[in-house]
């Protein structure tokens, strides 16, 4: 969430909103357990517009009909004005585990990440990197998160701020060793997000 109307996420995840009617897509926001219905802070909300930036270029931002609520679940996260840091720690939340052959899981779960060094991400990924990207550490054990976390959140913690650090897009293998969450680097798209979002 970056502002009450939009919502940031990756390209590839509304990209076939291109054939068809972005009204029709609707997004459920608050939400901490996919099967409890019931959950007093969960919120739907339906798409006015879309903006994608390029496919190379993991990012877009939807534009929502109405205002998005904030509450305890439910919070804007700032669009960073300085670079990240190597070392830094993240939060990451996702719903998939184990294999690319398991099912969504019940109820969203996080862990804590760390911002590796461009030049680690280079060496691992030497095809795959690109220089608007950044990469993380990910769990070598429990939550295992796999490559369906597209558009996924990482966030970061300073001054009592959460800033959105990156979009995930593209998360190895789970049975991969020593492998690595490659994230849309947020800071380097600021401008445009800026611009979408203030309406220039």
């Amino acid at each position: 969430m970056a502002g009450e109307y939009h919502i940031l996420t990756s390209y590839m995840c509304i990209w076939y909103s291109t054939y068809y009617n972005i009204q029709r897509y609707e997004a459920y926001c608050g939400v901490h357990k996919i099967t409890n219905l019931g959950e007093p802070q969960r919120v739907r909300v339906t798409f006015r517009e879309f903006s994608l930036y390029n496919y190379e270029n993991d990012i877009a931002i939807i534009k929502l009909s109405t205002v998005l609520p904030t509450n305890s679940y439910i919070t804007a996260a700032c669009i960073p004005n300085e670079d990240w840091l190597e070392g830094e720690i993240g939060i990451f939340a996702g719903w998939f585990n184990g294999t690319y052959e398991s099912a969504t899981l019940d109820q969203l779960h996080q862990f804590q990440t760390q911002i590796r060094s461009k030049a680690t991400c280079e060496e691992k990924y030497v095809y795959q990197f690109r220089s608007k990207m950044l990469c993380t550490s990910l769990p070598e054990s429990g939550f295992n998160p796999c490559g369906y976390e597209l558009g996924a959140p990482l966030y970061t913690y300073k001054e009592n701020t959460w800033i959105l650090r990156g979009i995930a897009t593209w998360i190895p293998d789970c049975l991969s060793a020593d492998r690595l969450g490659m994230f849309t680097d947020v800071f380097q798209f600021r401008n445009w997000i800026n611009r979408i979002i203030n309406g220039r």
